[in-house]
């Protein structure tokens, strides 16, 4: 191999191994990745929190307005029952 060559040959396995120390140097190790899915585990979960909290307060409300509605018919059928034990009365 003539000197030309040779020094060619180098050069390229001496880019090669400063992009595998690149990439390596880049690289993430397991326990790095363990650590990030952790983390983002306690995010979502924290911003899931904050959604189930609204929900447990749109349900509240959606309760008391169920509540409202059934004391209004309750309120409502009474009435009609009055009035229709007053009818005879008055006829």
């Amino acid at each position: 191999m003539d000197q030309a060559k040779e020094t060619e040959l180098f050069g390229t396995i001496g880019f090669i191994l400063d992009t595998l120390k690149l990439i390596t140097n880049r690289m993430v190790t397991k326990q790095e990745f363990t650590d990030e899915i952790g983390s983002l585990r306690s995010e979502m979960n924290q911003r899931f929190a904050k959604i189930d909290e609204r929900f447990d307060m749109i349900d509240n409300r959606f309760d008391g307005l169920d509540r409202r509605l059934d004391f209004e018919l309750d309120r409502r059928k009474q009435l009609e029952v009055r009035v229709t034990n007053l009818e005879p009365k008055a006829a």
